[in-house]
């Protein structure tokens, strides 16, 4: 298995974390769990695969995409075709960078895969898409996102009070945040998540649980030997019982069914057969 990371230089380091390259050999079908992120991105399947995930109640609904998509804000996990994950190429976007590039509102692309067909035209992201296929490199496929990346980029720099908004969500109550910066703002605390959300894709109070999850999985991704009512307590929650709740929420299993199941995979564990499902096309 190969992965690669790669961090652009400026001015696209204010709008992106990390680009992102994997390829590992193809397995059998099955799925595996995407967990809830606030993070949005690129990703690229570098072969004839489409992208297969599914979401919904009971992961009932199918979806599929070829070619570049923009993952928005994911708050509950997802289900994916590992016989679909052999290749990729993908961005990680800041949180609140996407309106750089994308003219939808973050909060319409939550809980979806948007092709980037229907965002950017067909004619752009085919040939983007052709380009990415025929690079030799792995270097010249991340200068090439880079270079589609700068040709729409839309906005020279971050909205500032949404960046400093996000900043102080880590050091403090979402509620004191959106009051404070709504005060700055000369906005309503309605008003301002509205703003937020329309940036980042979810409210305020969603992104800090959301953020606090990730710093979980962190803790169990660093290796070390995890006490969940430690690291429930560490990390702020008001007792075990919310931990667990919003642990459920975000991976769909208890603490210690994930450990159970997830082997040496912190994001990627492995799910049951499915039954029946509805597809849809991913927009």
């Amino acid at each position: 298995m190969t992965d690669l990371v790669w961090a652009p230089p400026p001015p696209l380091a204010a709008f992106v974390a990390r680009m992102w390259y994997s390829k590992a050999p193809l397995r059998a079908a099955g799925r595996v769990t995407a967990m809830a992120d606030a993070a949005m991105g690129i990703i690229v399947p570098l072969g004839e695969n489409r992208m297969s995930w599914w979401n919904g109640p009971n992961d009932a609904v199918h979806h599929q995409h070829h070619g570049l998509a923009l993952i928005g804000a994911h708050t509950a996990r997802l289900a994916l075709d590992t016989s679909q994950l052999g290749e990729l190429i993908g961005v990680q976007l800041r949180p609140g960078a996407a309106g750089a590039f994308f003219r939808p509102a973050a909060h319409e692309l939550r809980d979806t895969h948007a092709p980037l067909e229907d965002l950017w035209g067909g004619a752009v992201a085919r040939e983007l898409h052709e380009r990415l296929l025929e690079a030799r490199s792995v270097r010249e496929k991340f200068a090439l996102l880079a270079r589609g990346l700068l040709a729409r980029l839309r906005s020279p720099v971050p909205d500032p009070a949404i960046c400093r908004a996000l900043a102080q969500i880590r050091r403090a109550p979402p509620e004191a945040v959106v009051r404070h910066f709504a005060d700055q703002s000369g906005l309503s605390l309605k008003a301002f998540s509205a703003r937020f959300a329309a940036h980042v894709g979810v409210t305020p109070k969603l992104y800090a649980r959301i953020d606090r999850f990730r710093a979980v999985l962190a803790q169990v991704a660093a290796g070390r030997t995890v006490s969940w009512t430690q690291l429930a307590l560490d990390l702020g929650y008001y007792d075990q019982s919310h931990f667990i709740r919003d642990f459920r929420a975000f991976t769909g299993l208890a603490p210690t069914e994930y450990d159970r199941q997830r082997g040496d995979q912190t994001e990627h564990v492995p799910l049951p057969a499915a039954g029946e499902i509805r597809t849809s096309r991913a927009a």
